[in-house]
């Protein structure tokens, strides 16, 4: 019996001498060595990569910081007076000389016959002086260029003068003054993105107003005051009218994906045939041209004034502008195509007030109310023509084998034909309407269109 209790008691020993060692044995497996880092789970992992982009946050402020100390150490050592600065100076002033820019205080007009640096302003000048504009630019907002280009800086003072100056894609705003027609062309190549949107199947085009803040109606706004000018009363006259006064209701901007994306495949079919070979718009005309991508390929994309009559408006804005229409109840010096113009007066003789379109729908809109649109225009490659030419039904051949793509009718100061700058395209893309600005006519405006109502 005794032996028996003795076997029992062994196996039993055994047994859990046996179950101990195994249950060791899992646990060890279980255990990781020491010597190897146990791998982060998600959130430590999601912790790591924040504080290592975070670091590299905080190390490209800092370069851009000492970035900024540099260039403003070597500004401030580039005091009025030294060799830099008087370089600087002197080429400002001599763009100024070949682009008639206006060097004046802000605030303060220049007047025809004022003396500034390096030229005057003369009143038989074809740039006369328009009134000064100034606002700030945000850059990264309504910009369309590419971050490698410059873009304006904030406007120096140097002898008392207000000069328009560029710098790197670093600045974060800038502050432009303008004071003559051509050194507008410095802001309108910088705030005139041409912007798309998507349209309800059921609509064609759309159109937003511009708030009176928005600096694109300022610039507008400038812009058509200082381009209404004087007309003869006839063809032939030698009497002219006063220029017509006006008052600017309202601005919109239009968006038509389908016209302006046929205004881009344009642009790539002049790139295909011309490359960079092109001439720019010459320097007498007030077109203003337009900053993109495309213009390092010299493409000549201005904005101009076109006038029409209402009935043809909604069709310009539904399909845009159509040559086989332009020209034909206008006497098409230049041919059959769409007309454009620097001038927002001679454009505004082509419209007509509210109530004298037949075809109004019955709504409460003013009866003077007329409508001008500012159409972004790709020139190409412009052909100058002096003399009128009915019968042109598309530019004529800059080459034996290679036509131009639009044509410049050249005025009379410039041995022309006409009184004032006229654009003619031939090609239904190379245009777009942009924005649209109602506006009426004045009680005592006595514009060449005003005499002829009264006395119609």
């Amino acid at each position: 019996m005794l032996l028996r209790l003795l076997i029992v008691a062994a196996v039993v020993v055994v047994v859990l001498v046996v179950v101990v060692v195994v249950a060791a044995s899992y646990n060890k497996g279980r255990e990781e060595p020491r010597h190897q880092p146990r791998a982060p789970s998600a959130p430590t992992r999601v912790v790591g990569e924040t504080r290592i982009r975070t670091a590299f946050r905080r190390e490209e402020q800092e370069l851009v910081l000492a970035e900024s100390r540099r260039e403003a150490a070597q500004a401030k050592e580039e005091a009025p007076g030294s060799a830099p600065q008087r370089e600087r100076v002197r080429s400002v002033v001599s763009a100024a000389n070949r682009c008639r820019w206006k060097l004046c205080k802000p605030g303060q007009v220049p007047e025809p016959g004022e003396k500034f640096s390096g030229g005057s302003v003369d009143e038989s000048s074809p740039m006369l002086p328009v009134r000064k504009v100034g606002w700030e630019l945000v850059a990264n907002k309504d910009l369309e260029t590419d971050a490698k280009e410059p873009r304006p800086a904030t406007s120096q003072s140097v002898n008392s003068g207000t000069l328009v100056s560029f710098e790197s894609a670093a600045s974060q705003a800038s502050l432009i003054y303008c004071s003559s027609a051509n050194s507008l062309r410095s802001v309108a190549e910088w705030v005139f993105p041409l912007q798309n949107r998507i349209l309800p199947p059921e609509k064609t085009y759309d159109r937003q107003l511009l708030a009176p803040s928005d600096p694109r109606r300022q610039w507008l706004e400038e812009y058509i005051q200082g381009s209404l000018m004087s007309h003869r009363k006839m063809y032939d006259s030698e009497e002219w009218c006063s220029p017509p006064q006006i008052e600017i209701i309202r601005i919109s901007e239009v968006f038509n994906p389908i016209v302006n994306n046929a205004y881009y495949q344009q642009l790539s079919q002049m790139q295909e045939v011309w490359g960079t070979d092109r001439q720019a718009v010459p320097e007498m005309s007030r077109a203003i041209p337009i900053r993109t991508a495309w213009d390092r390929n010299r493409m000549n994309e201005v904005l101009l004034f076109h006038g029409c009559k209402w009935d043809s408006l909604f069709g310009i804005l539904r399909e845009g502008f159509d040559p086989r229409l332009g020209g034909i109840n206008t006497g098409a010096a230049f041919g059959i195509g769409c007309y454009f113009t620097t001038v927002a007066s001679k454009a505004d003789a082509y419209t007509e007030r509210w109530e004298e379109w037949e075809g109004r729908p019955n709504c409460e809109i003013p009866a003077d109310l007329r409508c001008l649109l500012v159409a972004r225009v790709a020139l190409g490659e412009i052909s100058e023509l002096r003399d009128a030419d009915a019968s042109l039904r598309r530019p004529p051949c800059s080459t034996a084998d290679v036509r131009c793509d639009s044509v410049l009718g050249v005025p009379r100061a410039r041995g022309g034909c006409v009184d004032y700058d006229e654009f003619v395209i031939y090609k239904q893309a190379q245009a777009t309407p942009q924005f649209i600005v109602d506006y009426k006519h004045i009680d005592c405006c006595t514009c060449r269109s005003c005499m002829r109502e009264a006395i119609a």
